[in-house]
């Protein structure tokens, strides 16, 4: 009986507590990357816009939206990403809401590498 809960204890944090990977993109533009005027419902960390994006935005972009910023985590199709936030979490659920950007998370090596991070 003992072992079995100490077997519970040991692996419920692992349980409880696991990490979700994030993705920063790095890249020399640094201007807007989206079509747009655009808008975003976000729901259960996947962000759906109201027109088509462009193939170059994909896993790690940063993307800016009302009261809010999400990196995109993966590519469903060219109107909906998986977004998370910058601590790996799922972006609170917002509904048709203005997009202001979607950027390279860093424009160089060396800005990723000093380790600024969102936050």
């Amino acid at each position: 009986m003992f072992f079995l809960a100490a077997l519970v204890f040991v692996l419920m944090p692992s349980v409880s507590f696991a990490a979700t990977d994030v993705y920063y993109s790095v890249g020399t533009n640094s201007s807007d990357l989206m079509n747009g005027p655009a808008s975003v419902s976000i729901n259960s960390g996947v962000a759906v816009f109201n027109i088509s994006q462009p193939d170059k935005i994909g896993v790690g972009d940063r993307l800016e939206y009302v009261g809010n910023v999400s990196f995109i985590s993966g590519r469903i199709n060219s109107t909906a990403y998986n977004v998370t936030t910058a601590k790996g979490l799922t972006p609170t659920d917002v509904s048709d809401v203005v997009v202001y950007n979607i950027t390279r998370a860093f424009n160089s090596l060396d800005d990723a590498a000093d380790g600024w991070l969102y936050g």
